[in-house]
Parts: structure tokens; sequence; C-alpha cells
């Protein structure tokens, strides 16, 4: 039998991350019980035993192997507990839920599509408010002002606010 964890377990996580998405989706789990459950499998499980196996606290049960010999798979590729500086065993070990997230980003993309780049439709940009119509005046002439002042006058059919001023003025309203 083999013996290489630490060359099992990346491809491991990345399977169970795909898993625990599509168990999530199918069973309608909230993004709050997904994130626990992803951690106590990849920190919990994954980083928990095999920093147990590596330090020999544990020892591989079938067959009965040391821990260390289990995660460098030493009868196959001659690298002993020794041979690795400990934070290299460390790093391996702390990059366990990133290749889980990568199995469940792997599964999102893959069932979604882009999820970095949302795709927007009509429907999703659309108001539920009843859109007012549209009025254009156009006016010509010398005065920019007055021009202005001509197609707000058309646009809105109310009087025009030179008027009011001067009601205003003399006391006529």
């Amino acid at each position: 039998m083999r013996k290489a964890s630490f060359f099992i377990d990346p491809p491991a996580l990345i399977l169970l991350g795909v898993m625990i998405y599509s168990f999530s989706k199918r069973f309608k789990w909230s993004l709050r019980t997904t994130a626990v459950l992803m951690a106590l499998v990849s920190v919990g499980f994954f980083m928990g035993g095999s920093a147990l196996l590596y330090l020999d606290v544990l020892g591989w049960p079938l067959p009965p192997t040391a821990g260390s010999v289990w995660m460098f798979h030493t009868d196959y590729t001659g690298i002993a507990k020794t041979d690795i500086n400990v934070a290299i065993s460390v790093f391996m070990l702390l990059l366990y839920p990133l290749w889980h997230l990568g199995g469940y980003m792997l599964a999102l993309r893959l069932d979604v599509g882009s999820f970095l780049w949302r795709i927007v439709t009509f429907k999703d940009v659309k108001s539920r408010r009843p859109t007012s119509s549209t009025k254009v005046s156009v006016e010509r002439g010398h005065s920019p002002r007055e021009n202005t002042r001509k197609a707000i006058e058309k646009i809105t059919l109310k009087t025009p606010v030179l008027r009011f001023r001067f009601f205003k003025k003399f006391n006529m309203c």
C-alpha cells in the first residue's frame, strides 16, 4: 500500500470541497453552515490529523506505520522527516484550507459560471417603478437663457418663472 499523505491530501481536499459544494446546494445549507463544515473538515480533520501524524503522535493504522513515514512516503521516495525543514512542512499544512476552498470554488465555477465577473441581465437592472415619459423641447434663438426658459415652459406647461417674480414684486399674487 502506498504511503503518500502530503501528495494524497491536496486532491482529496479538492474533491471534498466539490462534494461540500454539491451537498450545500442540494440541501440548501446557508453559507455559514457550509463555512463551518469546511473549516471542520480542512482544519480539524486534515490539518489536525496531519499535524499529529507528522509529529508521530498518531501512527497510520492500515498497515501500522509511523505517522511521519506515512506523511512523506519514506519507503518510496527516501524522504524522511529529518530531511525536510519544519517550515516547509508547516507551510504545506497551512495550504490545506486553500486546497479545500479551491475545490469549493472549482465546483462553484463549473456550476454558476464566472462568479468574479457576474453576468447582469436586463431583469437584474430593470427598475420596478414605472418609467416616466421623456419630454424633449428644442428652442433656437440668440439668448441661451430665453431658449432654456421657453423649452421648460413647453415641457412643463406652466406659467413662466419670470411672471411669478413680476407678480411677487408688485404684490399682485
